[in-house]
């Protein structure tokens, strides 16, 4: 029943003609979208019982496929409210769906949502042990330590852990050359550090020069010596001005 506020409120009248009014079509739509959320979450568990999902990675896999499904209800929710209405009946319409809608959707939200943490703890997959259950896995260990990895917390790990950051590991670290505390401990590598030396002194020195090794320059036993090009100023460019100035002092010596 329509309260006597809303029968009275100018704005409401022909709100019936509203292209947002909640209709039973819409209704029926948002209850394909929570059918559809609810399949979803079938095909999940019976995937955890049949035992497809069996490695860590595998369960992280299916909490993510869980959280989309979950987002994409939220969204939907996002873009009902973005549309308003200037008739206050077909909001109050569209509030009542709206909750409708999220109810079934958090329903189904709960139902579900430890599924995925009940058969991980059921197939004894480290990374959701807890301490107590930890050593019944399969080659789990609990840590449970603060050290310099600041990507490791605490918590159930399996002893098997996937090498992390494949593709930005670093370039391997050459050999450098042997240092002084380095060449006192080991005299091999001292006596092969002086060979390397020696072997780069061969190969920098150079034959010493001829008496005739510029045949250009010598002319009758004795040098010929090059003169030096002089540089000569420039001569400072006049400007107007000074022109001008010397101009005027003409043209009045003259009219004296």
């Amino acid at each position: 029943m329509k309260s006597l506020v809303d029968k009275l409120n100018p704005r409401n009248f022909n709100w019936e003609k509203s292209q947002h009014k909640v209709t039973p079509e819409i209704s029926r739509q948002n209850d394909a979208k929570i059918s559809e959320l609810e399949k979803e979450q079938k095909l999940l568990e019976s995937k955890l019982k049949r035992g497809v999902y069996k490695s860590n990675a595998d369960f992280n896999r299916a909490w993510g496929a869980q959280n989309r499904s979950m987002q994409r209800m939220i969204d939907y929710r996002d873009r009902w409210d973005e549309i308003e209405s200037t008739h206050p009946i077909v909001n109050k319409q569209r509030e009542k769906e709206k909750d409708r809608f999220m109810g079934k959707a958090i329903a189904i939200q709960k139902k579900y949502e430890n599924v995925i943490m009940a058969q991980a703890q059921k197939q004894g997959v480290c990374g959701y042990l807890s301490k107590k259950t930890c050593s019944e896995g399969k080659d789990c260990y609990w840590f449970d330590k603060i050290s310099d990895r600041m990507d490791k917390g605490v918590g159930c790990y399996s002893k098997k852990e996937p090498r992390k950051n494949w593709g930005n590991m670093k370039p391997t670290k050459r050999s450098k050359k042997p240092t002084l505390s380095a060449i006192q401990e080991n005299p091999l590598a001292a006596m092969q550090h002086e060979q390397k030396l020696s072997e780069e002194k061969k190969e920098t020195t150079y034959p010493p020069r001829s008496s005739g090794s510029y045949p250009d320059r010598l002319v009758g036993g004795k040098t010929k010596r090059r003169k030096r090009k002089k540089t000569r100023r420039k001569r400072k460019r006049r400007t107007k001005r000074r022109t001008n100035r010397r101009t005027k002092r003409r043209t009045k010596r003259r009219k004296r």
